[in-house]
């Protein structure tokens, strides 16, 4: 449906202002009640929430590797000093 929050609720504003219930058959969400529109505004938050914590994690990762790769480098003798 939409690609970020605020384009996701401004679709959904949309479909609203015409008249367009939203109804998820698997979760059993149904956005024209007050709780189906909590739960739904949670499952939104949730889903940008996931990607940005993902990308958190990876860049801490690699940033570890790289800290990992430059200690490795400063420990290793180099053959000409004795």
């Amino acid at each position: 449906m939409a690609r970020s929050i605020r384009q996701l609720l401004d679709t959904t504003a949309l479909l609203n202002e015409r008249a367009v219930e939203s109804h998820s058959l698997t979760e059993n969400i149904n956005t024209t009640t007050p709780i189906g529109k909590l739960t739904f505004h949670i499952f939104v938050a949730l889903g940008e929430f996931e990607p940005d914590i993902f990308r958190q994690r990876v860049n801490a990762g690699l940033k570890a590797a790289r800290r990992r790769t430059y200690c490795q480098q400063a420990e290793i003798p180099h053959e000409n000093s004795t």
